[in-house]
């Protein structure tokens, strides 16, 4: 099983996931959004099938330092 793991925080309002270890950046005004392009980003990267399954780890942060 794929593991994948992003970073995700909010800057001026918006939502922006970074992919680590992998080049993904993704930004979305909503929380649900961002989880949808990210399930589709990695299955699109990964030649996944629709709907597979793989492990997905995130870390939040509520602002960006920089």
């Amino acid at each position: 099983m794929i593991t994948v793991k992003f970073r995700v925080y909010v800057n001026d309002g918006q939502l922006y996931a970074a992919g680590q270890g992998i080049g993904i950046y993704i930004s979305d005004k909503t929380w649900s959004a961002l989880m949808k392009d990210i399930t589709e980003t990695v299955e699109l990267c990964y030649n996944l099938p629709p709907k597979a399954e793989f492990k997905l780890i995130i870390e939040t942060r509520l602002t960006c330092n920089g």
